[in-house]
């Protein structure tokens, strides 16, 4: 059991190093030895990793951190609420990389270098429609991941998907205001398959659904 001073809201991991945000701040544990502080601000709401690479989002706040050093840079002030979710482009290399966050106003790409102070975010697709998922007093945050050519992301108007290249485009792949978590998977061929969870009675609907990516995100 790898423990954090309170519950922990999001978990990732890459190579031997599992990460998770907290309310308190976000923590490491490589190998399976004891947690460690990234030293990032507290009140963290999303992690993604890659290498020794991580990415803290937290309300209005994304934070790059180079766990090697350790070392994170100095929060960027984001508007758009607390991040729900990070992913890392499929492309990205120990040198260089691209990723994605879903805030409460749509989704953010973050290109950056793995140096800190180089590092910045902007909104690339608007949407007043990505906030969490509300039931009763819960609060579900919606879901993201990255496909070779398009980013996925669920919100009340189901799953959507945007193109990731130079010219921005999408649409919705399933209608559904319950949708949550995404997952892309990759076949050894390069054919991808989206995954997406609906929250609800099963006699309402309520599952897991898989789809397929429309053409323009074909790998």
């Amino acid at each position: 059991l790898l423990e954090a001073p309170v519950a922990a809201v999001d978990v990732a991991a890459a190579g031997n190093t599992a990460y998770w945000a907290t309310a308190t701040g976000a923590f490491y544990s490589p190998g399976g030895n004891p947690p460690l502080s990234l030293g990032s601000r507290p009140e963290s709401s999303a992690i993604a990793a890659a290498g020794e690479i991580a990415l803290v989002g937290g309300r209005g706040t994304m934070q790059l951190c180079l766990v090697a050093e350790p070392t994170c840079d100095t929060p960027l002030q984001v508007e758009g609420g607390a991040f729900q979710a990070i992913a890392f482009d499929p492309s990205t290399s120990s040198n260089n990389f691209k990723a994605y966050a879903l805030a409460d106003n749509g989704v953010h790409e973050i290109p950056a270098r793995a140096t800190p102070g180089t590092f910045s975010i902007n909104l690339f697709r608007p949407s007043l429609l990505s906030r969490p998922l509300r039931f009763g007093t819960a609060t579900y945050a919606r879901g993201l991941a990255a496909g070779a050519k398009c980013v996925y992301f669920t919100g009340e108007s189901g799953l959507e998907y945007a193109t990731t290249g130079s010219r921005t485009e999408g649409g919705v792949l399933a209608a559904s205001g319950a949708a949550l978590g995404v997952a892309v998977r990759t076949e050894s061929a390069g054919k991808e398959t989206v995954y997406f969870t609906v929250f609800a009675a099963e006699d309402a609907g309520g599952g897991v659904y898989s789809v397929a990516p429309p053409a323009v995100c074909a790998p």
